[in-house]
């Protein structure tokens, strides 16, 4: 497992470098592309009973030579969640009490257990998050894909919050759209954006790639970041075992949140300040 994730090192770094490296008239972003897709072509295959992450994603270590943990989590913060950094602490805290319970089902349900990044990235490991555009619990789920994959969601019962349930129901849509598109990447996009959206974006201009259609903004501004915070979470998280969560402030756990959907507006309130959805 180390060496799989040690692998992951070499695929971020180099693109990372790749990318801060490349000419300034040019896209900044080409050689992070680049890198990342020519990895993925050589090691992702496609396997419809258990779809796994290119071993180059996976990472033990991925700092920056020098480079602390803080600086990791700023520098995440200030790209991805607003530059709200104890915000974004916060729901890394959360995560780590929930990640041992959220990577055993994915893996059951035959996606990779770093996919539970997705959770950190959708809702800030907010189990009772909810969106104004309906999605709702750790996985954000809108109603129509939660009952597709075996939800209620009523007035009286909605098991998006229940974590077990929709984790499982969250696996198998990944799953799902993993075997759509072929690739993760792909498949992370269409979480966010919708399959149709991301079909649409392929046959206009004949692209295979997320980078691509990302390039040539075939994609939503918000699922152009997306995929790549899920990418940067899963890096992080990697990198090095969270310290000790510290405790929550009273009651906090219990607050009803409200999460914008995706990673560039990621606005939460208590239930205190917005009316409740049901």
């Amino acid at each position: 497992m180390g060496f799989r994730r040690l692998l992951l090192t070499a695929c971020v770094s180099a693109g990372l470098a790749a990318a801060e490296n490349a000419p300034a008239a040019g896209d900044p972003f080409a050689g992070y592309r680049q890198a990342i897709d020519s990895r993925l072509s050589a090691i992702l295959e496609r396997n419809q009973e258990a779809p796994q992450l290119p071993e180059t994603w996976r990472v033990e270590n991925a700092k920056a030579p020098g480079e602390s943990r803080e600086v990791e989590i700023e520098a995440f913060a200030g790209r991805f969640w607003g530059g709200r950094e104890r915000e974004f602490v916060a729901a890394l805290r959360r995560f780590e009490r929930l990640r041992p319970h959220l990577e055993p089902i994915l893996g059951a349900e035959g996606v990779p257990a770093e996919l539970a990044a997705v959770a950190l990235i959708e809702s800030g490991a907010q189990p009772l998050a909810i969106s104004p555009r309906g999605a709702r619990g750790l996985w954000q789920l809108i109603p129509g894909t939660a009952r597709q994959y075996g939800l209620a969601v009523n007035g009286a019962n909605d098991e998006r919050i229940e974590l077990v349930s929709a984790t499982r129901a969250a696996a198998r849509y990944l799953h799902y759209l993993y075997n759509r598109f072929g690739n993760w990447p792909l498949a992370l996009a269409a979480y966010n954006a919708g399959p149709k959206a991301v079909e649409s974006a392929l046959d206009r201009r004949r692209m295979s790639t997320f980078w691509q259609l990302s390039a040539a903004g075939l994609l939503p501004a918000e699922t152009r970041s997306y995929v790549p915070a899920v990418l940067a979470a899963m890096r992080l998280l990697g990198s090095a075992a969270p310290g000790a969560p510290a405790e929550e402030e009273s009651g906090q756990s219990d607050r009803r949140v409200y999460a914008s959907v995706g990673a560039t507006a990621r606005t939460v309130a208590s239930a205190s300040n917005e009316p409740s959805p049901d």
